[in-house]
């Protein structure tokens, strides 16, 4: 597994990044990461994942395949200015899917901004039939730039390069809670499997579980961490590898659920150096429990660069620098490498 770690101070923010790669550590495993970068096309490449990290735990998360980008939630209004940096250091012109999970403010705060700023080909949001003042400049908006819509009323499936996207929308029309209208959305590509359910609480996450999940590799935690009646019976059958959450901490429920499963667990809140290097060794002690029933002579490895951003590095720098210290961990091996303490 190929993962960069950045710690990132962006307006004092930060994000979390993912990209997925998953190779067999023997001789050509290296020569075939080479090969895929040098001939990849856009729906070939890996699927960069960014977890920005907001004033209050909002959500805004940005899923980018070479020029194919989607957006799930914009976080608030105060955390637009960090979000739009993310988008203009990956060079984003244009929002393929912008997701709503539902209207509420730490979810859709930044709409308005992004409508202005970027083009956005198709907006994705749950039937909601309750008055509402930001919703409806929201919507407003959208109908004046005649931008594509769809409020789901049943399972919808969304293919955008070589990432699926399978919306699972409200089974009722209305709910005492408003987190209830969450839109749920599997994330498939190749073999990786992402979960992300707003702010789905125990009715919600109920509904939810009439559903067959796949096997989930990474599962963004419903409700910023928060625990409810339905909470721990959801994570038990999703059985997630990965969990990140929008906070610096889980309820205890949450947490100890997600322990039980030995899903690695990674909060938004700005984390340290030092952190980050702690959760890679994790990782791999969990990935180094893999094992190949077809092939038990081969073994998984994992190898890890990070990097400490500053104000004056740039996202293109900080990959790069990211690349360096991975490389030099795979030439080693089952590494963790820092940028900064190379040679």
């Amino acid at each position: 597994m190929e993962v960069r770690v950045i710690k990132n101070e962006i307006l004092e923010r930060s994000f979390i990044v993912f990209r997925f790669i998953i190779f067999i550590a023997v001789l050509a495993g290296a020569f075939f990461l080479v090969r895929h970068y040098n001939t990849a096309k856009d729906n070939e490449r890996p699927l960069d994942v960014y977890f920005l990290s907001t004033v209050n735990d909002a959500n805004a998360t940005l899923l980018t395949q070479g020029a194919n980008t989607i957006l799930i939630d914009t976080g608030e209004q105060q955390d637009y200015q960090a979000l739009k940096k993310l988008l203009k250091d990956e060079q984003i012109k244009t929002i393929d899917y912008l997701i709503l999970t539902h209207p509420d403010k730490d979810h859709v705060g930044g709409v308005l901004n992004i409508l202005q700023d970027f083009s956005v080909v198709h907006v994705i949001m749950p039937y909601y039939g309750k008055a509402h003042e930001n919703l409806e400049k929201i919507t407003n908006e959208l109908t004046a730039l005649e931008v594509s819509v769809t409020y789901p009323s049943r399972p919808r499936n969304f293919t955008l390069g070589s990432i699926k996207l399978t919306v699972y929308p409200p089974l009722e029309r209305h709910y005492k809670k408003d987190n209830n209208y969450s839109l749920a959305t599997l994330v498939t590509h190749q073999q990786t499997n992402m979960l992300f359910v707003g702010d789905s609480e125990s009715k919600r996450l109920q509904e939810l579980m009439q559903v067959n999940w796949p096997t989930i590799d990474l599962y963004l935690v419903a409700h910023h961490r928060r625990a409810n009646l339905s909470s721990e019976s959801f994570i038990e059958q999703i059985k997630p590898k990965i969990a990140v959450t929008t906070a610096a901490s889980n309820d205890l429920e949450v947490q100890n659920s997600l322990k039980e499963l030995a899903s690695a667990i990674y909060f938004t809140d700005k984390q340290t150096l030092q952190e980050a290097y702690e959760i890679c060794l994790e990782l791999q002690k969990q990935i180094q429990k893999i094992t190949i029933s077809e092939h038990p002579e081969l073994r998984i490895t994992a190898s890890f660069g990070l990097v400490e951003s500053s104000s004056t590095k740039g996202m293109a720098d900080l990959f790069l620098q990211a690349d360096s210290a991975l490389y030099k961990a795979k030439h080693e091996r089952n590494k963790v490498m820092l940028f900064e303490e190379m040679s």
